[in-house]
C-alpha cells in the first residue's frame, strides 16, 4: 500500500516501517551486545524520522501488530523517540544538569510515564570511572558498560538512556535505547520552553 504525503517522502516512510518492524522483532537480544543489536538493525531511519513519518508508521504498525511484546515495544519506541526529540529541541536536560565539558549520561525510567512521572539519574564520565573502579560497588559491571558507551562518544556530549523496567520484567526482553545529544552553547540564550520533564506521553499520541 502506498501512502500519499503532502510534500512527504514515500521512501522515508517505507524505510522507517522496515526499521521499526525489525526493531520490535529482534530475536534473543539478551545474548547480544549493544553493538551486535545495532548491527542487526539499521536505526538511522528511526533516529532521523520526522514527526509526520513517525505518526504515519506508528499508526500503520499499531494496527498490524497483535503480539503483546511487539506492541509494547512499538509504544515504547514511539514514546521515547518523542521524548528524545523534545529534549533535544528544548535543551532542557542541558539546562537542568549543566555542561562543564565532560561527557555525561542521563538515564530516564519511563515505566510510569502514563501517570506523568519519569525518574532521572545523571552520571558524569568521572563518576562512572569511580563507580566502575570500585570492586565493592554493586553496579560495577553496569558502570563499566555505561562508561564504555561514553568513551565512544564525542567529548562533552550527552547519552540519554531511556528504559522501562516494568515492561522488561513482564516480557523478559530489554526495553532500553540510547540517544545522543551534542551541547549547543546557544541553548541558554534561546527562548524559554515550557518544561517537558513531567509531560505525559499520552500528550504525544501519534494518531492525531
Amino acid at each position: 500500500m502506498k501512502i500519499e504525503l503532502c510534500g512527504g517522502d514515500y521512501i522515508g516512510i517505507q524505510e522507517l516501517t522496515d526499521c521499526l518492524r525489525a526493531m520490535v522483532s529482534i530475536q534473543d537480544p539478551l545474548s547480544m551486545s549493544d553493538e551486535e543489536r545495532k548491527n542487526v538493525v539499521n536505526r538511522e531511519p528511526y533516529m532521523s524520522a520526522t514527526d509526520e513519518e513517525m505518526s504515519i508508521v506508528y499508526n500503520k504498525l499499531s494496527n498490524e501488530i497483535n503480539n503483546p511484546l511487539q506492541s509494547d515495544l512499538l509504544d515504547f519506541l514511539a514514546d521515547v523517540w518523542r521524548y528524545s526529540r523534545a529534549y533535544s529541541d528544548s535543551g532542557e536536560l542541558w539546562k537542568i544538569f549543566g555542561y562543564n565539558g565532560e561527557s555525561q549520561m542521563v538515564t530516564i525510567n519511563v515505566e510510569d510515564r502514563h501517570n506523568d512521572h519519569l525518574k532521572f539519574q545523571r552520571y558524569t564520565k568521572s563518576e562512572l570511572v569511580a563507580l566502575s573502579s570500585d570492586p565493592k560497588n554493586p553496579t560495577n559491571d553496569l558502570s563499566k558498560l555505561r562508561l564504555s558507551m561514553l568513551n565512544k562518544m564525542p567529548n562533552g556530549s550527552m547519552a540519554i538512556l531511556f528504559y522501562d523496567t516494568t515492561k522488561e520484567h513482564l516480557h523478559g526482553f530489554p526495553f532500553d535505547i540510547t540517544f545522543y545529544d551534542i551541547y549547543d552553547p546557544n541553548i541558554f540564550k534561546q527562548k524559554k520552553h515550557k518544561p517537558f520533564l513531567r509531560k505525559s506521553s499520552r500528550d504525544f499520541t501519534l494518531d492525531d
